[in-house]
């Protein structure tokens, strides 16, 4: 499959799901979370979660990150990244309200995203340094090749 329809591809699943896991590390001591994910045109993820947390202070000190998102029998996707602190008032509350708008995809979901008051959170953007995509639709793996699709970035 070419760049284009492979982006697309992933792009439609990443923005028919809202819950993403990441692993974040401090001292060779990793973190797992399942956080709330909005992704836009270029493949950044944001998140946002407490500015006290393991995570943004792992994060503060090592910003690399990595995530997984998946659905059983369709797809896997796995991506490496660098995380940056959303500062601008005006793209933090854009990025509040698109993390809001994504969990209308899940029935009786309710996010902790509407906890959220005040300034003890942080909004972080990961830039992905590498992402691939796993096709989960087939039973068996059977191919030589790596079952993998990997998107490139610039």
């Amino acid at each position: 499959m070419d760049q284009a329809n492979l982006k697309t591809e992933v792009l439609d699943f990443l923005r028919s799901h809202f819950i993403m896991s990441i692993a974040v590390a401090e001292d060779n001591k990793p973190t797992a979370s399942i956080l709330l994910y909005y992704i836009d045109d270029d493949f950044n993820f944001y998140f946002t979660t407490h500015i006290e947390s393991h995570k943004t202070e792992k994060l503060r000190k090592n910003p690399l990150i990595s995530i997984c998102v998946w659905e059983h029998k369709k797809m896997l996707i796995q991506a490496d990244g660098e995380v940056s602190e959303i500062t601008d008032p005006e793209l933090k509350l854009k990025i509040i309200d698109e993390l809001g708008a994504a969990t209308l995809k899940g029935d009786d979901f309710w996010p902790p995203l509407l906890r959220i008051k005040g300034e003890g959170y942080v909004i972080f953007k990961v830039k992905p340094t590498w992402l691939r995509k796993l096709d989960l639709q087939k039973d068996t793996m059977t191919q030589l090749d790596s079952p993998f699709s990997e998107i490139t970035f610039n």
